[in-house]
């Protein structure tokens, strides 16, 4: 991200948590901390509008901040919902969020960050899509993304240099 869509995001999420327009499930938390479980991910792209869903451990109000030309952002709040252990047979329960944007422009690109009660979810970086648009599209599947390894961040940003639609 450069540092004038930076400074812009960090101007939008300051003046959104003082107006009230990024959520929180307390007017103070208690908490300054997130466990992101799953970072977010982009899905159901279509012309309109797609979804983005992220997991963490603590339970909170998400919203996605979002944007074409990185200058004027919208927020949208999240459905959160608890997935138990027992639902699951993993180890330990988790709140999946997500975001479902609509009246997105075709074939534009946008900027986004996710957050829960005002927190990132990310610790920084674009995280970007494009809306779908008629005609060809390029697409890149990378299998078993693991845990964050240096040679699964050197195949991301080779990923990311390519700009894939999808």
């Amino acid at each position: 991200m450069n540092r004038r869509a930076f400074l812009a995001a960090l101007g939008a999420v300051t003046a959104s948590r003082n107006l009230g327009q990024l959520p929180r499930s307390d007017p103070e938390p208690t908490a300054q901390f997130l466990t992101t479980l799953r970072y977010p991910y982009v899905q159901n792209v279509r012309a309109d509008r797609a979804s983005i869903i992220w997991t963490t451990a603590q339970n909170g109000f998400g919203a996605v901040q979002y944007s074409a030309d990185g200058t004027n952002f919208r927020i949208e709040r999240a459905t959160t919902q608890l997935y138990t252990r027992a639902e699951t047979g993993i180890a330990a329960s988790f709140y999946q969020h997500q975001v479902d944007l609509t009246g997105l422009t075709p074939g534009a690109d946008y900027v986004y960050q996710a957050f829960v009660d005002g927190l990132p979810v990310t610790a920084g970086g674009d995280l970007r899509f494009r809306a779908a648009a008629p005609g060809p599209f390029d697409f890149m599947v990378f299998g078993d993304s693991g845990w964050g390894s240096d040679e699964q961040d050197l195949i991301a940003k080779k990923i990311l240099a390519e700009r894939p639609s999808l």
